[in-house]
């Protein structure tokens, strides 16, 4: 039960995190295309 928990926390960090390295990275794309122009 407890190793269970632990890989549904895991589980739901790396998505998060990926998801917000994801928008950040996407923010930092489209910054540098408007400044490109």
């Amino acid at each position: 039960m407890t190793a269970l928990l632990f890989v549904i926390v895991l589980f739901i960090v790396l998505v998060g995190g990926g998801y917000f390295l994801g928008k950040m990275a996407g923010e930092i794309f489209t910054w540098l295309f408007k400044n490109k122009k």
